[in-house]
């Protein structure tokens, strides 16, 4: 179940709880119906507010690597896909990143000034790059994960797992959702 918090914020109508839905029919192909939302001006100014304001926040906790580094935007988070075994290549990292190769080959060369990251061709594949994490990578990372914890701890102690992970999956509907990452 589902907390509707628009009668909070002085939403149309009265509060509502919904059980978690599938993936809503689209319009489009098939004949399928457009599910309406109703939602009014506030109500999607309220969403689009706690996007904005929230993604400040997010990258916030990688403002001091970004500093330290001299880092763009992506820089801690490519970091973190590395780390976590989700990405092997740059061509990885434009398809989850969703942005061209001009701007994660940028990104990755500052990585690698930085001392963060190897980039070395593929024993399998010669014509593919792959990336690594040096030991100050993964330093820079463990840094980078206490501070989205501290973040997470800080702002939604009062949540659960659940409902946490229930956002995340909203926000990537929302996105058009993201492709996968092993």
């Amino acid at each position: 179940m589902v907390f509707d918090s628009s009668a909070n914020v002085g939403g149309v109508g009265a509060a509502v709880t919904r059980q978690k839905p599938g993936r809503a029919a689209r319009g489009g192909s098939g004949g399928e119906a457009r599910v309406r939302l109703n939602l009014d001006w506030s109500d999607m100014g309220y969403f689009g507010t706690a996007i904005a304001v929230a993604s400040r926040q997010w990258r916030t906790a990688g403002k001091a690597l970004r500093d330290e580094y001299a880092l763009g935007p992506h820089g801690p988070w490519i970091i973190g896909l590395i780390a976590g075994s989700q990405i092997l290549y740059p061509s990885d990292l434009t398809r989850v990143l969703r942005c061209g190769r001009s701007l994660i080959s940028a990104e990755l060369n500052k990585l690698s000034d930085a001392g963060l990251i190897n980039c070395r061709k593929s024993e399998g594949d010669g014509r593919q790059i792959e990336l690594t994490l040096t030991p100050l990578g993964m330093a820079a990372n463990a840094r980078l994960a206490e501070s989205l914890s501290d973040l997470l701890d800080e702002h939604l102690a009062g949540y659960s797992r659940a409902d946490i992970l229930y956002c995340a999956q909203l926000l990537r509907d929302f996105a058009g959702g993201t492709p996968e990452i092993s």
